[in-house]
């Protein structure tokens, strides 16, 4: 399992309705670059009711979901 990054906590939409993923980060996802889980830290405060990890999903033959590890709060 993929350890979760606890300290680096971000959004992916910005204030200004644009995407907040930055053009390297998609680089590094279109080489299949393993990328840190971002994930609120109020997440981790609750007993997760679900663990997901190394989630993967196709659409079709594009995959569009890649390695996801996270918790599940209730």
């Amino acid at each position: 399992m993929m350890p979760v990054q606890k300290e680096n906590v971000s959004t992916a939409i910005s204030s200004d309705g644009g995407s907040g993923v930055s053009s390297d980060r998609l680089q590094a996802v279109a080489r299949g670059d393993n990328i840190p889980a971002e994930v609120h830290k109020s997440v981790f405060e609750t007993t997760p009711v679900l663990k997901i990890n190394a989630f993967n999903l196709w659409y079709g033959t594009k995959q569009v979901i890649h390695n996801i590890s996270m918790p599940i709060p209730r």
